[in-house]
């Protein structure tokens, strides 16, 4: 330590596999009346040492991070939508981070209210996952109204916060020849909660390496519904030219 500076011991171990969450941990300095470790550079004399007991934060154990799965509050309401349009925001879901980093691996998806909606909704069946404005991976409904999706990349949620997966589609064009034929479908598509665990949702724990299993309640958008044409309605401002008069009906005393 040089002449009139300081310097900092950073305190570090390695937590036995062994531990049962919620063991508390804590250390610090006590009884330092003995200690004869620091020697003078200069004089080689051994340094007096002033000792204050200070016992540092606790520390509590825990077996592995946990993920918890909400639907964004910035998630889109309901609203209607021209068929054959594309990149259309259908949800955009939030998952949150305990006790370490997360990295995202897989999530599924389903699609709700099959009565009003099906697969053929969406061009190839499939939608795509989003953070931000990145592509991090995207699910394929094969055969029915739920989906599994491929291996998503570089989707790390920080420990203790959070991070948005956006899900989008293209929505297939309405015609005689199909597959989508006809207007009216409410397309809705969330998290499953349902399928957690290496075939449905999961990640893995970046401290620990454990598989961290999603939240286990669904999760849904209110949806979008499918119109071929659908009338559109505009406020148009009122002309600032020209005086407005009295009008009169006739017919009428």
């Amino acid at each position: 330590v040089s002449k009139g500076s300081s310097k900092t011991i950073a305190l570090k171990c390695n937590v036995a596999s062994s531990i049962s969450a919620g063991d508390i941990f804590r250390w610090g300095i006590n009884n330092g009346e003995t200690y004869t470790g620091a020697t003078g550079i200069t004089s080689g004399q051994t340094i007096v040492e002033t000792f204050t007991d200070s016992i540092g934060q606790n520390m509590t154990g825990a077996t592995g991070g946990t993920m918890a799965v909400t639907l964004d509050t910035d998630s889109p309401g309901y609203a209607i939508i021209a068929a054959g349009t594309t990149g259309v925001t259908l949800a955009k879901i939030r998952f949150a981070a305990a006790n370490e980093d997360i990295d995202l691996k897989q999530v599924a998806l389903e699609i709700t209210s099959a009565a009003s909606n099906t697969p053929i909704d969406l061009i190839g069946r499939k939608v795509t996952l989003w953070d931000g404005s990145v592509q991090v991976g995207e699910a394929v409904f094969p055969t029915g109204d739920n989906a599994t999706s491929s291996a998503i990349t570089n989707f790390r949620i920080a420990r203790d916060g959070a991070k948005v997966l956006t899900i989008k589609s293209d929505i297939a064009a309405i015609s005689n020849s199909g597959p989508l034929t006809a207007s009216g479908d409410l397309l809705i598509i969330g998290y499953d909660g349902g399928n957690v665990g290496l075939n449905g949702t999961y990640g893995t724990g970046v401290a620990s390496g454990n598989t961290v299993n999603g939240g286990e309640t669904d999760r849904n958008p209110s949806g979008v519904r499918i119109m071929k044409a659908y009338p559109t309605l505009a406020k148009l401002s009122v002309p600032n030219s020209g005086a407005l008069t009295v009008g009169t009906q006739s017919g009428k005393s």
